[in-house]
């Protein structure tokens, strides 16, 4: 019996033999090295998670400036492409995202919440619609700065925010959101920054907020709050910026907010009432206070002015009368006084002309009376001077052409008489002159295209 042929046999020689079982053994031990690598680190892989979390973040929106062309999936390296930061320690662990006036639409992925080494989001100033993902308050426990203002974001702002312990600042100003601000804000120990500002958010003002001891900027104008101003707030040791404006506040102002280091606070266009506590006036930190356009009443305290910090005073648009308190002249800081707008009587005080640093002086529709102090020609920083609306008399000083740069001068609606100063048609850096409905003669120059060449609004009818 014929044995069957065997053909194109090749026999390995034993070292081929041993080498082939090696590199066999070899990819086992790599793949079980892998597998235990990654059981013992859990950071390895998630290093892939985060390349993939990025194009799913992608993948919802359009980008019309091509600002993401970089973020493709072939890409090796997911740390390179732009706005995109990995960490030091965890080199391919990406820890910030910032995507600034990209002109980015559409939602923003709760893929992004996978990205959990994150300690940074910046995407401020696009197109971004839709709701806020509950996701990022979940498991972004490093996350220390969220920036999503300037956007078309819409609904809620998610309740679990106060579960991010380590967040310092959040930015959520200039979109749609509505509801009520969470009261777990208040249980975020790191929180130093809040901005809220220019929503539709409805509800109170929580007291909560004053329990963190770190918060420095709470900014939540220009939304739809209602009811008092919290107490609580002037408690603040660290508070030095509150701004409460455009909102439908009531009440009074508690004089404890004026205790603590605050420097800027604004609480205009609201309906607060009652009178204006004293202490503001005495802070030594206050630097910028507007409480214009609301229903104050009583009398500018008499220590206002009196703190040498006080550089930017707005009370204009209240119920508030009596007298200019002489404490005003006495501030050496001063830059902005407006009083327009209320029912403040007396003649108006020389001591004005007092704060040389002025440039903004704001007193019309009153009920001041008497002549216009010569004095506030020695005003040299003033650029605005609005005295309209008054009872005032006399002629126009003369003085007023020693103020360098007046841009704008409003007399209109008063008594005054005599002819208009002739120096004032040189002031060549005036932009407004109103002196309509007075009692003032003259003629007016031929040539005050030529001296006065930044002139563009001149108003001088009912003399």
């Amino acid at each position: 019996m014929d044995l069957p042929q065997i053909k194109n046999i090749k026999v390995l020689n034993p070292i081929a033999l041993i080498l082939l079982f090696s590199l066999r053994s070899l990819r086992s031990y790599s793949a079980l090295a892998a597998a235990t690598a990654a059981a013992t680190n859990p950071i390895l892989p998630n290093i892939a998670n985060d390349k993939l979390a990025l194009l799913a973040f992608k993948s919802l929106l359009s980008d019309p400036l091509g600002a993401l062309t970089s973020w493709r999936n072939e890409s090796r390296n997911h740390c390179r492409w732009l706005g995109v930061t990995c960490g030091r320690r965890h080199p391919h662990r990406v820890t910030a995202l910032d995507l600034d006036s990209l002109n980015l639409t559409g939602i923003i992925s709760p893929d992004i919440a996978n990205l959990t080494f994150l300690r940074r989001i910046h995407l401020p100033n696009n197109l971004f619609h839709g709701r806020i993902p509950q996701q990022l308050g979940r498991t972004l426990s490093r996350l220390e700065y969220l920036n999503l203002s300037m956007n078309s974001l819409e609904g809620e702002i998610p309740t679990n925010f106060g579960s991010l312990r380590k967040l310092d600042t959040l930015f959520l100003s200039t979109n749609n959101l509505t509801g009520d601000i969470p009261p777990l804000l208040g249980c975020s120990p790191s929180l130093t920054h809040i901005d809220l500002s220019h929503n539709r958010l409805t509800g109170h003002i929580p007291p909560f907020l004053a329990n963190n001891s770190f918060l420095s900027v709470l900014v939540l104008s220009d939304n739809n709050l209602a009811g008092v101003i919290p107490q609580l707030l002037g408690n603040s040791s660290s508070l030095l910026a509150l701004d409460l404006s455009q909102n439908k506040l009531n009440g009074g102002i508690p004089p404890m907010l004026a205790t603590g280091p605050i420097e800027y606070l604004s609480l205009s266009n609201n309906s607060l009432t009652g009178g204006i506590p004293s202490l503001l006036g005495t802070s030594t930190s206050l630097r910028y206070l507007d409480l214009s356009t609301n229903s104050l009443t009583g009398e500018i305290p008499s220590s206002m002015g009196i703190s040498s910090s006080l550089a930017y005073l707005d009370l204009q648009s209240n119920k508030l009368s009596g007298g200019i308190p002489r404490s005003l002249g006495n501030s050496s800081s001063l830059t902005y006084i407006d009083l327009a707008i209320n029912n403040l009587t007396g003649r108006l005080p020389p001591f004005l002309a007092n704060p040389l640093s002025l440039s903004f002086l704001g007193l019309s529709m009153n009920q001041l009376s008497g002549g216009t102090p010569s004095s506030l020609g020695n005003l040299s920083s003033l650029r605005y001077l609005f005295l309209a609306g008054n009872n005032l008399v006399g002629g126009i000083p003369e003085n007023l052409c020693n103020i360098p740069n007046l841009q704008e001068l409003d007399l209109t609606i008063n008594n005054l008489s005599g002819q208009i100063p002739p120096c004032l048609y040189n002031r060549s850096s005036l932009t407004y002159f109103g002196a309509a409905s007075n009692r003032l003669f003259g003629t007016l120059p031929s040539d005050m295209g030529l001296t006065l060449p930044n002139l563009q609004s001149l108003v001088m009818q009912g003399n």
